[in-house]
Order: structure tokens, then sequence, then C-alpha cells
């Protein structure tokens, strides 16, 4: 599987995610949609996570993870995928 590993900064310093690198049409589609389905579809692509909850646990749902980490990892994936050569 190809993937690609986000670090997060400021207040999520030390936050990391793999994503997949590579998405199906329907991801694509559901990632343009309103706020829910974008989660929803984000969440089908994380391979794994040290992120926590909004009380500070570890969580193994991404969706239960602060909406601002969730946010920048989307925005930080989008951009590494797209200056990555195509597979």
């Amino acid at each position: 599987m190809d993937t690609v590993k986000i670090e997060l900064d400021g207040v999520f310093a030390g936050w990391n995610i793999e994503l997949r690198r590579n998405v199906s049409a329907r991801i694509l589609i559901d990632l343009q949609g309103d706020t829910a389905v974008q989660f929803a579809a984000f969440a089908k692509l994380v391979v794994s996570h040290n992120f926590k909850d909004i009380e500070g646990n570890a969580t193994d749902d991404i969706l239960d993870a602060p909406v601002a980490a969730i946010t920048a990892s989307m925005e930080k994936w989008a951009t590494a995928i797209s200056a990555l050569p195509n597979a």
C-alpha cells in the first residue's frame, strides 16, 4: 500500500498520521461533499495515527480527534499528494 506520512505542528506537535496516497473516485467525490461526508471519506484514508480525543486520551477512531487536527491533516495530505508524481 502506498502511503503518505504527515506530522502535525503547533498545538498538535508530535501527532502523526499515515494516509493512503491513492483514492477511489468515490472517495475523491466524497472529499468534496459536505463536512460530514468529507470527514467520513477522510477516515477511510487513515492507515494509522497517534491522535488523541478532545480530552487528551488516545483514540482509535480518527473522528474522535479534535476537528482542527483532522482539518490540518486533510490540508497537509492534499498538499503532499499534489506534490508527488502520479503512481
